[in-house]
């Protein structure tokens, strides 16, 4: 059997189409074991077998009909449901109201207070957080009143008496086909007589990758009750004392109440601190009987909390897409009852993405920085010698234009306001590093960041300012890739609106930054199961230009032609562009089919002078036999 770094080195660098620039960390990864050799020989060898294409798996793919004309069966992916006339569903929404969907977030200063969000599905008047020091006990608690809100149009996936989701088919007379777009969720649930026959997800399987990859949006939509109410709760916890231990739980004594959970205030002023990044866990629900994602992620959490260099982390920042629909109730439960364990142990610092911005702040309890601002949050906290600002790039849904900027230009004025305020504080010693994060990266070894309108609406201005204010590191999500870019400087007549100004200088399994000047970027893959190639490392310039729309969004915006040198200048500014997970369907497209078994997370370590950023992969098909390694170590240095 191949060792894994040999393993690696063939099934990664046998792919590579264009010349090499970037160190390819998978050659050198420090920790060996079977199940991380055996599952990247599974998936290699699944990869290039022509059966697990797009085009075989779906080849039988389609309805069935009577005689009558009643459609009376879906095969999806090669599996065969019945389809049925009567609505197979139990008649009412599940109730729960036992406090779920906790979250935990960073305010502006964590060092005396922290926000908490909750919800159940009727409202409990005398809910309450209750917070008390570590030694003291829930009777000696202070008590925070919350302030409750309804949610309405609450959404919930129909589900039989066993459990299993049900789908509805509704035909559209126009198009002579199936409606599958899921723009408006509950087109099923408002128009029941326009539905033409259910299923559900009993038959299909875990093997079945085009049902993994949300293959019931080929032939249907998904059915949700009819809308109802649930209650949210936010409260904040104030007066804490800085630098300790607190321990805390919701809802109602006298009641239903939560379980026992702890947090670490930041200290007053400049001291060591480790955190944890990860990003997009984006489970869907549609798998969750065949091939939980939200147990993927789960599995990622619980990796974080055995994690020895973990075991002193103060809170988790989390870049974007917590769940896939943001519109998609059942998936907010699944993702943050996965996300629960790695919460119970820390605070978030959670980041508005693409696929939760327009239900984020329903979900998350943050400040809101910047007035008016209803796309998702833009905000700041500083945690000990460290200034951390959140930005939101889902701004241009606020916009009528037909292509807007990621962030628009009130936010970048509270930007640069934010940046002016750390670099005094830098200045005068209160901090010594400033970070920024938000979800859509301007670089990244996938698609998004050149094809995105809206990212390169924004890309000349944000770069203009990251540069201007030394911002230090960037913390991105969106892309699925491993991607840390070289430290860079804004240059506005560069492919990129950069340029290197400090190259990374990797020795084995380290890459070093000494005193760099400029700012590096950093995306962890994923939490969750969702990938996307390194498609300038792994695909020619030809399949690019086929597959993806970077050219049109050029053309489009710039009346620019996007051109191979392009490809080349922007890969130079990347130190790391890896894709460990190996798919059959990226022959293709640039994504999988939801069924990656590697999962990527950073822990960081910040002292005055340094920032270690250790990035760990989880391995393994199976969820009770999973390994963790550490894939590469990035150290920057003053």
């Amino acid at each position: 059997m191949k060792s894994f770094k040999k393993l690696a080195l063939a099934s990664v660098l046998g792919s590579i189409v264009l010349a090499g620039i970037s160190t390819n960390i998978l050659a050198e990864t420090a920790t060996e074991g079977e199940v991380t050799e055996e599952t990247l020989n599974a998936n290699e060898e699944r990869a290039n077998d022509p059966a697990f294409s797009e085009k075989a798996i779906t080849e039988n793919d389609g309805f069935e009909f009577d005689e009558d004309g009643n459609i009376i069966a879906v095969t999806i992916g090669g599996e065969t449901a019945e389809v049925t006339q009567e609505n197979p569903a139990v008649e009412d929404a599940w109730v729960n109201n036992t406090p779920n969907r906790i979250t935990t977030n960073l305010t502006a200063d964590p060092s005396t207070s922290m926000h908490f969000q909750w919800h159940t599905t009727d409202v409990d008047e005398d809910a309450v957080l209750y917070v008390w020091e570590d030694g003291s006990s829930i009777e000696e608690a202070v008590e925070f009143i919350p302030e409750i809100l309804e949610i309405e149009d609450a959404f919930h996936i129909q589900t039989t008496e066993s459990g299993n989701y049900v789908y509805a088919i509704m035909w559209d007379e126009d198009d002579d086909e199936a409606m599958t777009d899921d723009d408006e969720p509950f087109v099923a649930a408002d128009n029941p007589d326009e539905v033409v026959g259910y299923y559900t997800d009993e038959i299909f399987t875990g093997d079945n990758l085009l049902w993994l990859d949300k293959g019931f949006d080929n032939y249907s939509v998904a059915l949700p009750y009819p809308a109802f109410t649930e209650t949210a709760y936010k409260a904040t916890a104030e007066d804490l004392t800085p630098n300790t231990v607190y321990h805390y739980a919701v809802g109602n004594v006298d009641g239903e109440i939560s379980e026992e959970a702890t947090f670490t205030t930041a200290a007053e002023d400049s001291e060591d601190f480790t955190f944890i990044h990860y990003t997009d866990t984006q489970n869907a629900f549609s798998s969750e009987h065949q091939r939980s994602e939200a147990e993927y992620s789960r599995s990622t959490v619980q990796s974080m909390l055995d994690n020895e260099d973990a075991q002193e982390a103060k809170f988790a920042l989390l870049s974007g897409d917590i769940v896939n629909d943001d519109w998609n109730d059942t998936e907010w439960d699944l993702t943050l009852n996965a996300l629960l364990p790695l919460n119970n142990a820390m605070p978030h610092l959670f980041v508005t993405g693409n696929h939760d911005n327009h239900n984020f702040i329903d979900h998350i309890n943050t400040d809101n920085e910047v007035d008016g601002m209803t796309s998702g949050v833009a905000y700041t906290s500083r945690y000990n010698g460290a200034q951390f600002i959140v930005l939101n790039t889902e701004q241009d849904n606020e916009s009528d234009d037909e292509f807007a900027p990621a962030i628009l230009e009130n936010q970048l004025e509270w930007f640069e306001a934010q940046l002016q305020e750390a670099q005094e504080a830098r200045e005068n010693g209160e901090i010594d590093w400033v970070f920024v994060t938000y979800h859509r990266p301007l670089f990244s070894s996938s698609y998004h960041s050149l094809e995105d309108e809206n990212v390169q609406l924004v890309r000349d201005d944000l770069m203009a300012l990251l540069d201007e204010y030394d911002v230090d590191m960037v913390f991105n999500g969106h892309d699925h890739n491993l991607t840390v870019t070289n430290a860079l400087v804004h240059n506005p007549d560069a492919f990129g609106n950069a340029e290197v100004a400090t190259q990374g200088e990797t020795d084995g399994d380290t890459t070093t930054f000494a005193s760099p000047e400029g700012t590096v970027f950093f995306i962890p893959n994923t939490a969750g199961t969702k990938t996307y190639d390194a498609i300038y490392k792994n695909q020619d310039f030809e399949w690019i230009l086929e597959e993806e729309d970077i050219n049109e969004t050029y053309e489009e915006l710039f009346d620019y032609e996007f051109t191979e040198d392009d490809v080349t200048s922007y890969r130079e500014l990347l130190s790391t562009e890896e894709q460990p997970f190996r798919s059959s369907f990226y022959s293709d497209g640039h994504s999988n089919a939801r069924e990656s078994n590697m999962q990527h997370y950073g822990v960081i370590d910040v002292t005055a002078d340094a920032v270690t950023y250790k990035l760990y992969q989880v391995v393994g098909e199976d969820l009770e036999n999973r390994e963790t390694s550490l894939l590469h170590t990035y150290e920057i240095s003053k």
